[in-house]
């Protein structure tokens, strides 16, 4: 059963939740907020499950219980698995190699002057 479903028997609740859960100047929700002010972006979760239930009461959606569903048939896969290493294990395990390091060119300092 939803949370929808339960708060379409609860009026009172229901109505409430609609009126706190409103949006702000900015687009959020006055109600839902954290440490930092309000947190969510309207229409919020309990505006929505309430949405919902509003409309479940109103007879505009059926419940879950209302509906009838054709019995689910049992299906059956098969698959088929390959082996997800293409090199032996001892190519797995050993380092990679390393490209030869790139020698610098050097500049002897006594050469060496600022550019000022």
């Amino acid at each position: 059963m939803s949370m929808a479903t339960i708060l379409a028997g609860m009026p009172e609740l229901r109505r409430r939740f609609l009126e706190e859960h409103a949006p702000d100047a900015r687009g959020r929700c006055r109600e839902c907020r954290n440490e930092a002010g309000p947190a969510s972006t309207w229409p919020c979760v309990p505006y929505r499950i309430a949405s919902e239930a509003q409309r479940i009461a109103d007879g505009e959606l059926p419940t879950p219980s209302s509906t009838t569903s054709a019995p689910r048939r049992e299906t059956r896969v098969s698959v088929q698995t390959r082996s997800l290493l293409t090199s032996p294990v001892s190519d797995l395990l050993s380092p990679p190699e390393r490209p030869p390091a790139r020698r610098l060119k050097s500049i002897p300092a006594a050469s060496w002057q600022p550019r000022w």
